[in-house]
């Protein structure tokens, strides 16, 4: 199942190409078709194909990698969970943070997670 974003990253093919590429299951068999047929694909194409910038073939499909707990902290008595998802298509990775017995999650960056900081109150928790 290819993704809704597929037709705008094989724009650059022809007619007859894009009707190829829609038969391509797999990033390898895109680039392959492209490469047989000389053409060349723009830099956001190939980091979309890559998995730079999310699924090309499929909906992004983020699943847990990582996932802690760091207790009862000041400002939140229930404590706060730290998690890291990936795609499992593309790889891409969020990180978020969520106060436990709540299902709001809060996306944070790598660096956030990584120090487990809280932006909401400033504190490190790891």
């Amino acid at each position: 199942m290819k993704n809704e974003n597929f037709e705008k990253y094989i724009r650059e093919f022809s007619p007859e190409l894009q009707e190829k590429a829609k038969k391509c299951q797999t990033k390898e068999e895109l680039l392959a078709l492209a490469a047989e047929n000389d053409v060349e694909l723009s830099e956001e194409t190939l980091d979309m194909i890559s998995g730079g910038d999310g699924c090309l073939f499929h909906t992004c499909h983020f699943i847990v990698k990582e996932k802690f707990f760091s207790g009862s902290v000041e400002g939140y008595p229930h404590g706060l969970f730290w998690i890291k998802e990936a795609c499992e298509y593309c790889e891409d990775i969020k990180y978020y943070f969520q106060v436990e017995g709540s299902s709001a999650r809060q996306e944070i960056t790598e660096d956030e997670y990584n120090r487990a900081y809280c932006p909401l109150n400033g504190k490190n928790y790891r």
